[in-house]
C-alpha cells in the first residue's frame, strides 16, 4: 500500500494520511485494494490514542517515564519468571513478533507464549506443503482447479476472492466446500454444502475418494474429487467457519495429504501453482507462526525441547493465581471473552494502542506506534515477506513494539538491542531458516509490472501507483527441497447439536477497535444479525430483535429470514468470533425483558 499524506492545520499542523491506494504488484494484488484497507487507516491518528506510559499507582493508571514503566516492567518479569507468560495478536510486524519470543525464551526462559485469539491452526503444515514460491494466482486457468473450504473469501480477504473468481472465469474449475452457500458457488463447478459440525467427515470423504480412480462418480464429492485429482495445477485454501481450532489444524492435515496423492508422476505440492493457503484470520498471523509465537514452536517451526503452556491454559492459570506475571501486546483478551478479567494475576503488563479492557485492569500500560509511523515487515498467507514504512510521525512517546521489547529485552541480560528494525530483520534471518536470504534491500526490490499502469502506454489502472517500494519474497516449503510422506490424521468425528445449530460467519465490516476509528467504515460495519431459514423462524418475523444465547454468551441481535441460511442452521454475523458449531436459543426480546 503507499500513503499520500498531508499537513494540515485542523490536526495542529501534523502530517496525517489522507488516503491509501494500492501498489502495483501483479503476483499479490495486481492493482487491487479491498475498501477495507483503504479506510481503516483512520486509527493511526485517533485521538484516543495512547501516548505516554502509565503506571498503576493507588489504585489509578498515572503518567510515568519510560525508564520509570520499563525498570518497573522488566524487574517484576524478572522477579515472576518462573510462572511467567506472554500473549500476543498477529497484527504486529515480524521484528515485534520476533522480539517478543524472544525476550520470553532466552530473557526469562519461559516457552509459555502463544496467540491470544487463535482460530485457524496448520502453520507448521503450511510450512510442509504451502503453494510453492514462484506461485502466483493469475497464471491458473483451464487445466487448474481451486478448493475452498470452510471460508468465505468475498468477506475474508476480498483481493483471493478476485481473483479466485477470475481463474474460474479464465477456466479454472473450482470446488466449494462450507455448511453454507457464498458468493464464491455462482463461480465453482463443485459445489458442496455439508451439514452443521459435518466438514471435517466431508473433507475426509473427498480425500478417500480422491485416492480412488473411478470412470465414473457416483456422487457430488466423487465428481469433487476426480475433477481436483485431474487438475494440472491445484490449490487448496483452507479456512474455520463453523470449526474449532483443533478441527482447523485436522483439516489443513487433511488437505496436506489430499494435495500429496500423486497424479501421474507428480502430486500438488513443491510444485508453482500448487499448494496450501491458509486464509488467516489476521493480516500477519503467517508471520506469528514464522516468527515462534507458539508453545512448542520457536522461530522457523524448530520445536521446542520443553514445550510451554498454550493460550487456553494461560487464561486457566491466570484464574487460579498459578500465573504471577503476564505480558500482553497487542490483543485484548479480556475485551474478546478470552478473560472475565485479569485473575489472580499478580502483575499485568499491557503493550497497545488504546485503552482496551485489558490495558484498563492492568498495573502498567506502554504505548505503542502502529504500522503507520514505524518500519517493519508483514508476511502473507502465501508466505510472501513485504516491507512497510513510516507514514506519519509518532503518536506522542510512543515506541516501535520492538523496540519497546527490546529495551525490556535489555534490562533482563540480552544484550544491547538493535537501534533499527532492518537490524533486528537480520536476526529474524539468522533465526528463522525460511527468511535466511532476505534483508530489507532485497525485501525492497521492484520488477517492471505488466501491464504498464500509468507508465508510457497508459494503462488506466484505477488509483494504483506503480510499485518502487518493494515486491516482497516468497519463502520455500520443505516440499520444494524433499519428497514428503502423507501426515498422521486423527479420528475424524462429527460434532453433535441438540437442536438449531449455530454457527458465526464473516462479515469484511466486523465491529473492532480498528474499524469503529474510521469515518467511512464505521457507518458501514455489519450490525448483530441472526439470519434464519423461513422453515426455522416459527413465528418469528423479519427485522424482529431477539436475544441470542449461544456458546456461553448472550446477544441481542436482529433476525434476518432468508435462503442464504441453510435448514436447521442458524448463521451470526456482525458479532465477535465464537469457534465451531454450538446449539443456540432464540429469545424473543419483550418476552426476555419481562423475564
Amino acid at each position: 500500500m503507499t500513503f499520500s499524506t498531508r499537513r494540515e492545520a485542523v490536526s495542529g499542523g501534523r502530517t496525517v494520511i489522507k488516503r491509501v491506494m494500492p501498489r502495483q504488484n501483479e503476483a499479490v494484488n495486481e492493482i487491487w485494494i479491498p475498501d477495507r484497507d483503504r479506510f481503516v487507516h483512520h486509527f493511526a491518528d485517533a485521538p484516543d490514542r495512547l501516548t505516554t506510559p502509565l503506571i498503576r499507582k493507588n489504585g489509578r493508571l498515572v503518567e510515568a517515564t519510560w525508564e520509570e514503566a520499563l525498570d518497573l516492567v522488566a524487574g517484576k518479569l524478572q522477579q515472576h519468571k518462573s510462572a511467567v507468560a506472554g500473549l500476543s495478536g498477529d497484527r504486529l510486524g515480524n521484528e515485534d513478533l520476533f522480539m517478543f519470543q524472544r525476550l520470553f525464551r532466552e530473557g526469562l526462559k519461559s516457552n509459555n507464549i502463544d496467540l491470544a485469539d487463535k482460530r485457524l491452526a496448520g502453520g507448521d503444515v503450511v510450512a510442509q506443503v504451502g503453494i510453492a514460491s514462484g506461485s502466483n494466482l493469475k497464471e491458473l486457468g483451464a487445466g487448474d482447479a481451486i478448493l475452498v473450504v470452510a471460508s468465505d473469501l468475498h468477506e475474508e480477504v476480498p483481493v483471493w476472492w478476485l481473483r479466485v473468481k477470475q481463474a474460474a472465469e479464465r477456466g479454472a474449475s473450482v470446488v466449494v466446500m462450507n455448511v453454507r452457500p457464498t458468493r464464491l458457488d455462482k463461480y465453482a463447478k463443485h459445489v458442496i454444502h455439508y451439514g452443521a459440525g459435518k466438514g471435517l467427515t466431508a473433507v475426509h470423504q473427498l480425500l478417500n475418494l480422491a485416492k480412488v480412480e473411478t470412470e465414473t462418480a457416483d456422487s457430488d464429492i466423487a465428481a469433487a474429487a476426480a475433477t481436483l485429482m485431474q487438475a494440472n495445477n491445484l490449490v487448496a485454501f483452507y479456512g474455520y467457519e463453523g470449526l474449532t481450532y483443533g478441527e482447523t489444524d485436522t483439516l489443513a492435515r487433511m488437505l496436506a495429504n489430499l494435495l500429496l496423492i500423486k497424479n501421474g508422476e507428480n502430486s500438488h505440492v513443491g510444485r508453482v501453482n500448487n499448494g496450501l493457503i491458509p486464509v488467516w484470520p489476521h493480516n500477519n498471523t503467517q508471520g506469528a507462526w514464522d516468527m515462534g509465537v507458539h508453545p512448542a514452536f520457536a522461530p522457523g517451526y524448530k520445536p521446542v525441547q520443553n514445550p510451554g503452556w498454550d493460550a487456553e491454559r494461560i487464561f486457566a492459570e491466570a484464574a487460579t493465581g498459578s500465573l504471577q506475571a503476564l505480558y500482553v501486546v497487542g490483543t485484548d483478551p479480556i475485551g474478546d471473552g478470552k478473560m472475565t478479567d485479569r485473575g489472580q494475576v499478580a502483575f499485568l503488563v499491557v503493550q497497545e494502542l488504546f485503552m482496551t479492557e485489558t490495558a484498563a485492569q492492568a498495573d502498567v500500560v506502554l504505548p505503542a506506534q502502529s504500522w503507520a509511523e514505524r518500519d517493519g515487515t508483514f508476511t502473507s498467507g502465501e508466505r510472501r515477506v513485504q516491507r512497510y514504512f513510516p507514514a506519519i510521525p509518532p503518536v506522542g512517546q510512543s515506541r516501535p513494539d520492538w523496540q519497546i521489547l527490546s529495551q525490556i529485552g535489555e534490562r533482563v541480560g540480552l544484550g544491547k538491542p538493535a537501534y533499527a528494525a532492518s537490524l533486528l530483520f537480520r536476526d529474524v534471518a539468522k533465526a528463522a531458516a525460511p527468511y535466511k536470504k532476505m534483508t530489507y534491500r532485497t525485501l525492497a526490490k521492484v520488477e517492471k509490472q505488466w501491464p504498464d499502469v500509468g507508465g508510457e502506454d497508459l494503462y488506466y489502472g484505477g488509483n494504483a501507483y506503480t510499485n518502487k517500494t518493494g515486491l516482497g519474497e516468497q519463502w520455500a516449503v520443505l516440499a520444494e527441497e524433499k519428497e514428503l510422506s502423507a501426515f498422521e490424521l486423527p479420528e475424524v468425528t462429527e460434532t453433535a447439536v441438540d437442536g438449531l445449530a449455530c454457527v458465526r460467519v464473516a462479515a469484511q465490516y466486523t465491529p473492532g477497535t480498528l474499524n469503529s476509528k474510521s469515518k467511512v467504515i464505521a457507518p458501514r460495519l455489519a450490525q448483530p444479525t441472526l439470519l434464519l431459514n423461513p422453515a426455522d423462524a416459527g413465528d418469528l418475523v423479519d427485522g424482529e430483535q431477539v436475544l441470542v444465547s449461544v456458546a456461553g454468551r448472550e446477544l441481542e441481535t436482529a433476525v434476518k429470514l432468508t435462503n442464504a441460511a441453510p435448514a436447521g442452521v442458524a448463521l451470526l454475523r456482525g458479532v465477535p468470533f465464537a469457534a465451531g458449531v454450538s446449539a443456540v436459543k432464540i429469545t424473543k426480546l419483550v418476552a426476555a425483558m419481562a423475564d
